[in-house]
């Protein structure tokens, strides 16, 4: 939506144009001078309102918010989800029996992935990590400001400097 307001312009066409004179123009441009500072605080306002709208708390859309204001020539800040965590790939066997045998892991990699039945080894407090550069470390203040501005009300994350 379209905020164009001249002031100047919108007063002289209020004007009947036997009032059209210089120094009445002059004189209704002084008295609502005030008004004109108020409609460009508006403007300014609405600007970065727009700004702040263009975001979310999506994970690469905060990951680039987050490198747009804080880190911009490098890009090294970045978020991991406690989901992209979870490498194990693992299966639910039942004997030829029908008997429960529970979780057998599989081997990813080349290495014996850790044995757990406890629900709370996949389970993080943490919903997601956001690495920052130790070189950002005294505007940690600001990360968090801009990160809980987008976050989802039930999520919790962790900085962690690299």
């Amino acid at each position: 939506m379209g905020y164009d307001w001249n002031i100047r312009k919108w007063i002289e066409q209020m004007l009947p144009f036997f009032f059209r004179k210089v120094w009445l123009i002059a004189f209704i441009y002084s008295m609502l001078a005030p008004l004109q500072a108020l409609f460009d605080d508006f403007i300014a306002y609405k600007k970065t309102i727009e700004q702040k709208l263009k975001y979310n708390s999506q994970q690469i859309v905060l990951t680039n918010l987050l490198n747009n204001i804080f880190d911009n020539s490098s890009r090294r800040i970045r978020i991991e989800t406690s989901n992209d965590k979870l490498t194990n790939e693992y299966d639910y066997l039942i004997d030829d029996a029908g008997a429960d045998t529970g979780f057998d892991f599989m081997i990813v990699d080349g290495v014996d992935a850790e044995y757990s039945y406890m629900l709370a080894d996949y389970v993080s407090d943490i919903d997601f990590t956001v690495y920052v550069p130790i070189s950002l470390s005294a505007s940690e203040a600001q990360i968090k400001a801009r990160i809980d501005f987008y976050l989802l009300a039930s999520k919790k994350y962790s900085i962690n400097y690299i």
